[in-house]
């Protein structure tokens, strides 16, 4: 296990300075290997990866306890009768879990690893019948949440083990959403440099005395039809100008120039700042029936469960913790539990 992987554990192995060192180092590594050419680099990224490592730590230590996962746990467990709409269900999800099945066969004396379960969750309203104080009643909004694409995607020996590599996925997530910030950037830089280098072109041409047989600026109504043609290139060459400045303010704003590099360290530190807005994470809990109802919370008839929320621009999923016996994995269609249980 790598040093950056401690720090999202609940005991660290180095001292915290030695692990945000290291923590930037990977930064950089991830994102743009040159922003360490730019100038006390380190002093200037601290408080944006000091963010972010704040992020994948809360993201961490909210992960549930973990539930056993196999068809012989389903009618015992709440969360995994919502989660699943059958028993069988769970043992097509454990045969597809390919990162499961490549942890059991690199380590043939474990028993049992944990997982992180991922689920697509979304709730809907419609109207229907309910019974309401004994009787029944029409047209009352009836909101009901729903599970999809199941995924076990992280795999551990304990719960411990499972935080730290959870931790250390999540902080590679916002350093990903850096990347793609400082993408954006610099699309938006070629695009802006494409309208400079016309502007400038104009210019020149205005100069001149010339334009082009197409130059739309010569009917765009910017200058004053009855004024004389020196005082109209005049205010068409100050209108150009002021454009230009603008651009320039705005490629700077983007790094670019011979100050790109220190540009594009502070877009990065000022992403991770604001890693919350990209990953809201939150503990959530629901009553539901067996229809996978939301319930009142003092409803008798439903079940709480209880799980981890993430929400992100691309979407929002439902985290699990989740334990896993070797006997319980599939092979070839069928775990030997469920062999044992029809003997």
């Amino acid at each position: 296990m790598g040093l950056l992987d401690r720090l999202f554990g609940r005991a660290p192995a180095a001292p915290e300075d030695r692990l945000m060192a290291a923590a930037l180092q990977r930064a950089v590594e991830l994102v743009e290997p040159k922003l360490a050419l730019a100038r006390d680099w380190q002093v200037r990224l601290v408080p944006g990866v000091a963010a972010a490592i704040d992020c994948a730590r809360d993201v961490a230590r909210q992960l549930t306890a973990p539930h056993p996962l196999s068809p012989a746990a389903w009618a015992d467990d709440p969360l995994l009768r919502a989660a699943f709409p059958t028993a069988a269900q769970i043992d097509t999800v454990l045969a597809g879990a390919r990162d499961l099945q490549r942890w059991f066969r690199t380590r043939p004396e474990a028993a049992e690893a944990v997982a992180l379960l991922g689920v697509s969750v979304s709730q809907t309203r419609q109207l229907g019948a309910d019974v309401v104080d004994g009787r029944v009643v029409q047209d009352l909004a009836i909101h009901r949440v729903t599970f999809s694409g199941h995924a076990l995607r992280v795999v551990a020996a304990d719960a411990e083990a499972l935080q730290q590599a959870v931790g250390a996925r999540v902080f590679n997530d916002l350093m990903l959403a850096a990347t793609r910030r400082l993408a954006e950037a610099a699309t938006r830089g070629k695009e802006l440099n494409i309208v400079r280098a016309m502007l400038q072109a104009r210019l020149r041409m205005l100069a001149a005395g010339e334009r082009g047989l197409i130059d739309e600026s010569a009917d765009s109504g910017d200058t004053d039809a009855s004024a004389d043609p020196a005082a109209a290139a005049a205010a068409e060459r100050a209108s150009i100008e002021r454009q230009l400045a603008d651009l320039d303010r705005s490629l700077g704003d983007l790094g670019s120039g011979p100050d790109a590099l220190d540009r594009q360290l502070e877009l990065v530190r000022d992403t991770l700042l604001h890693a919350r807005e990209a990953l809201a994470v939150a503990p959530r809990r629901l009553r539901v029936d067996a229809m996978n109802r939301v319930l009142p919370d003092d409803d008798p008839r439903g079940a709480l469960i209880e799980f981890t929320h993430v929400a992100a621009p691309t979407g929002a999923r439902a985290l699990v913790t989740v334990s896993v016996a070797r006997r319980d994995l599939p092979s070839g269609g069928l775990s030997i539990a469920a062999v044992e249980r029809t003997l």
